[in-house]
């Protein structure tokens, strides 16, 4: 599973993996412990790498500096960010000291392998200037080449230790189940990742905002009326204790295209939305960003789930502010006794809209 921001109007038409993200095949209800952000992963990298060689459109940066690109793992990207990591059942210590030990090595990791790319630059264009004029390589290309080697060298040499430091913080059986991740992957993961690579993000989006705000627009009447009818909220109580929950099945139940709708919150007030691990992550990461005007996309194994961030608006407040009449606080506490959704003031993030659609291969409208 990996989170995407999409602005509006950006050409996305197709998402492509990165080795960095560990887009590999997820199994049945497996969630990534941190959920990285693809997108916005992709661009920063880009933008550090600088341009790419026309021998290397391709360029998977930094990991394409390595002197052992391939065959060694990325064991930071495996326990935190890989689909199936929550497997692992690490502990909140051993996932501390992991983001420890990325938050020490990546700087470095990045900026060696910038250094690297830039001398490859260099050897370039010696070729370059010196094309059908020497009928050897040079004493300084292949000086230059050593060099270039023993940064990558060192460059690998630290991504070893590393990955020894990952292997230290876990235990034997945890080691174990990385192996059978990396298997699982071997025998099963290149389809996946193909169908992931041609999934439509924008559509889904698009479409994923579209089933969203219909939910919304259903329900807002009934809370329009509810405090024509008691400015208190204790109507409102009453009213969407009774028919929320029923309106969104209903509304789920005519979109007949694989989609359907739910609400949750951190700060949540029926437990029937209460959130899972992964829309946590998403909410905790809407509130870091502080922009609540963006939708994310998140794919947890075959169910793309677009996340529409809400505010507080003023009429939220008889029912969910910091001043509740006594009348509906006590409404709220008699019909949701471990109640959390209340302390909001106006403008502030107050959950998400989640729109689900199950299958990856379709989109339609």
């Amino acid at each position: 599973m990996i989170i995407i921001s999409i602005k509006k109007g950006a050409v996305m038409r197709k998402v492509v993996g990165i080795t960095l993200a560990f887009g590999l095949i997820s199994s049945l209800f497996a969630e990534p412990n941190i959920p990285l952000d693809k997108s916005e992963l992709k661009t920063k990298m880009e933008k550090i790498a600088g341009v790419t060689s026309p021998f290397n459109r391709d360029e998977n940066f930094p990991k394409d500096y390595f002197l052992v690109p391939k065959n060694l793992p990325f064991a930071i990207g495996i326990t935190l960010h890989h689909p199936r990591s929550s497997e692992l059942g690490l502990s909140k210590e051993q996932i501390e000291k992991i983001l420890e030990l990325k938050k020490s090595k990546m700087g470095a990791i990045v900026k060696s392998a910038k250094e690297i790319k830039g001398l490859e630059f260099r050897l370039l264009s010696m070729l370059e200037a010196q094309e059908g004029k020497v009928k050897e390589v040079t004493k300084e290309m292949n000086d230059l080449v050593d060099e270039i080697a023993k940064k990558k060298a060192e460059l690998t040499k630290g991504h070893l230790q590393c990955v020894v430091e990952v292997q230290n913080i876990l235990t034997k059986e945890q080691r174990m189940k990385v192996g059978e991740i990396i298997g699982a992957e071997k025998h099963g993961g290149g389809e996946e990742s193909k169908k992931k690579s041609e999934i439509d993000y924008l559509e889904l989006q698009k479409r994923g905002e579209e089933v969203a705000m219909g939910l919304l627009k259903s329900m807002k009447p009934m809370v329009v009326e509810s405090l024509k009818v008691d400015k208190s909220g204790v109507e409102g109580v009453i009213l969407c204790s009774q028919k929320a929950q029923e309106m969104t099945k209903n509304y789920n139940e005519s979109l007949k295209d694989g989609w359907s709708v739910r609400r949750t919150a951190i700060k949540y007030r029926n437990p029937e939305n209460r959130p899972d691990r992964v829309d946590l992550a998403v909410m905790e990461k809407i509130i870091k960003d502080g922009n609540f005007s963006k939708p994310l996309i998140t794919d947890v194994n075959s169910t793309h789930r677009v996340y529409i961030p809400l505010v507080t608006k003023k009429p939220c407040l008889a029912c969910h502010g910091d001043k509740i009449d006594s009348k509906t606080k006590e409404e709220i506490t008699k019909r949701y006794p471990e109640d959390l959704a209340v302390g909001f003031k106006e403008g502030q993030f107050r959950g998400v809209i989640v729109a689900e659609f199950k299958d990856s291969r379709e989109c339609t409208r």
